[in-house]
């Protein structure tokens, strides 16, 4: 029964986290979009000044009250060698844009939608896109969900705990394309996480991947659009590729890949399910979050 009430306890600290999230993250594109500044490069900064106050102060707020950030970022310890590690984060990064190359696909074909464009000419620009678009979002999003998140949730064990902590980080996303790409990424990174027992890791392979998609994003507007296509095909079969070898070494040398410590939670999967999923204020934050995506 302890247990029971300490995961529906963090589970609906994480929920009213989550919906401040939402609700600061919708009002600053609206003030953007109602009042840019006239300048790009300080639109895209403040896109990215969005990403820390939205994301990463609620979560330290919830983290206060669930135990303290220390504790939280300490659930964690490395679970195989640090060659392994490395090679499993790779591995990670490349899982990471094929799960994006193939998202922005399934949203093009249900919704019409293959992205947002991003405009960045100059080196000022560019050089915000990167910060705002790339730096800040890894920080942020990883110390909450990867670092907070998946910490409080740690006391449903080491798999609910990433993919819960994936759900959640997909919710907040607002379109139908970003939330299949980030529900993906987050257990890719979730197990990242629990299996080298630090951050940043994490933020590594969040970084690379946003700056790459960045890069290519900026790349389809000056390269020939055949030449462009030839690249990125390419390019996905060897991340496809590099992504099985270098996950399959680590297997093969004993690591243990999705092999998550029972001993830590008492409750079963249904109970956990239940918990979560029958949580008013999950609902409630679940219903903001399809509504959002929708309209």
């Amino acid at each position: 029964m302890i247990q029971r009430n300490r995961l529906s306890g963090g589970i609906t600290y994480v929920c009213f986290a989550c919906i401040i999230m939402l609700a600061v993250s919708t009002l600053f594109t609206e003030i953007l979009r109602y009042f840019p500044s006239g300048n790009n490069a300080v639109d895209i900064m403040k896109a990215g000044a969005s990403s820390l106050i939205a994301v990463a102060l609620p979560a330290l707020v919830c983290s206060y009250f669930r135990g303290g950030v220390r504790k939280n970022l300490r659930r964690y310890r490395r679970r195989c060698k640090k060659i392994d590690s490395f090679m499993l984060c790779a591995a990670g990064f490349f899982v990471c844009v094929l799960l994006n190359f193939f998202s922005g696909i399934l949203s093009r074909a249900l919704t019409g939608e293959y992205g947002t464009k991003i405009n960045a000419d100059g080196f000022w620009e560019i050089a915000a896109a990167a910060l705002s678009l790339s730096v800040l979002p890894a920080l942020c999003e990883e110390f909450a969900f990867r670092g907070i998140v998946m910490g409080i949730l740690s006391r449903g064990g080491e798999g609910f705990a990433i993919i819960s902590s994936a759900l959640f980080f997909a919710l907040i996303h607002q379109s139908f394309g970003a939330v299949v790409f980030a529900f993906g990424a987050g257990l890719v990174l979730g197990e990242i996480r629990r299996i080298s027992g630090r951050l940043l890791p994490c933020i590594l392979v969040h970084f690379l991947n946003n700056i790459f998609a960045l890069a290519l994003n900026l790349a389809g507007g000056v390269m020939k659009q055949n030449d462009f296509t030839a690249f990125l095909t390419g390019f996905l079969i060897f991340c496809g590729i590099s992504a099985t070898i270098l996950s399959a070494v680590p297997i093969i040398r004993g690591a243990p890949v999705f092999e998550f410590d029972k001993r830590k939670c008492v409750l079963s999967k249904k109970q956990k399910l239940v918990i979560l999923f029958s949580s008013p204020v999950f609902l409630i934050f679940a219903a903001l979050s399809v509504f959002g995506i929708i309209f």
